[in-house]
């Protein structure tokens, strides 16, 4: 379990099934929510955690996020079996650039006297803020410019094609004009000379 992680208890009573093949849906609604009124970012996503059984709901407003994990087992009548949970869709009346939320269902399978489950949540800060994330919703008055990773794609692009007409433009040059060819050899001849010179 994550330093800073409030793990979440619930302990269910006997439930009138009406037949073994029935389940217990428990759904849980989880919000985050910042006091900022503007300049603010607010994204979530789902997943599964890499090898385990453990899924994520991630609820972030600008560069802080609210981390829940539900796993996919839980003790029924004193015995650890597997249960599953149903992440519904997002609500997009519910979500603003200053609030999110998203209701996740956790079903519990058949039992007689007991259940017991503990999805844990986490508070979190995250390196990559919500605005540099692709889905995120904003506050129409922020103005949102390039993010780091597009800024970082223009400017390795860009270095990239310079080199690219550097080298198109040195082979056209050696190719047709002949002078240049020349004058080119020269200087590489005189680097190398000069380099073993520096060695002596």
């Amino acid at each position: 379990m994550m330093p800073s992680t409030l793990k979440y208890r619930i302990e269910m009573t006997p439930f009138g099934f009406s037949s073994e093949f029935n389940y217990l849906q428990l759904i849980m609604s989880t919000s985050f929510q910042t006091q900022t009124d503007e300049d603010s970012c607010s994204y979530q996503e789902t997943g599964q955690v890499v090898n385990s059984d453990i899924e994520f709901v991630r609820l972030q407003i600008n560069d802080n996020s609210l981390y829940c994990r539900y796993i996919k087992k839980g003790v029924i009548d004193n015995r650890i079996q597997s249960i599953s949970n149903s992440i519904f869709s997002i609500d997009s009346s519910q979500q603003t650039s200053t609030n999110i939320s998203r209701q996740v269902g956790i079903n519990i399978p058949y039992y007689r006297y007991n259940a017991l489950i503990d999805p844990d949540y986490s508070f979190i800060s995250d390196l990559l803020p919500a605005n540099d994330k692709d889905g995120s919703i904003c506050d129409p008055l922020r103005k949102r410019g390039l993010t780091k990773l597009q800024i970082l794609g223009i400017i390795f692009g860009g270095v990239g094609l310079i080199i690219v007409l550097i080298i198109i433009y040195f082979g056209y040059k050696m190719i047709t004009d002949w002078n240049f060819k020349i004058k080119f050899w020269r200087k590489v001849d005189r680097f190398i000379k000069m380099k073993k010179l520096n060695k002596l």
